[in-house]
């Protein structure tokens, strides 16, 4: 099992990412990630790939973590904080 961490500085402040990835079965992987907000929970994104998948989209995924958080830190009303 393997797990790295984002963090991004947004205007609405302290943006965390946790992906943890662990193997499944005939060699695919799946992948989860918590998406916190100055340390509360704001979403989780998972991902299930079959082995042939597995290197490629890896890196796709951290992208997709990372652009869900740059929209909804655009979306986001600051005076809602």
């Amino acid at each position: 099992m393997g797990s790295e961490r984002l963090v991004h500085e947004g205007r609405l402040g302290l943006w965390a990412c946790s992906t943890v990835r662990q193997p499944i079965e005939n060699g695919g992987l799946c992948a989860s990630a918590e998406v916190t907000l100055d340390g509360n929970h704001r979403c989780r994104l998972t991902l299930v790939l079959p082995r042939s998948w597995v290197e490629t989209d890896l890196e796709s995924f951290k992208r997709r973590c990372l652009n869900w958080i740059l929209e909804a830190d655009g979306r986001t009303n600051v005076n809602a904080r």
